[in-house]
């Protein structure tokens, strides 16, 4: 099953990887 990502959607998946990586290092931090 081949994942075929059209551009719109890779950048709305890297900016929602953004968002997760940024509240873990915020959750580590506080």
């Amino acid at each position: 099953m081949p994942m075929h990502l059209t551009r719109r959607e890779k950048r709305a998946l890297s900016l929602l990887g953004a968002l997760i990586v940024l509240g873990l290092l915020g959750m580590a931090l506080l």
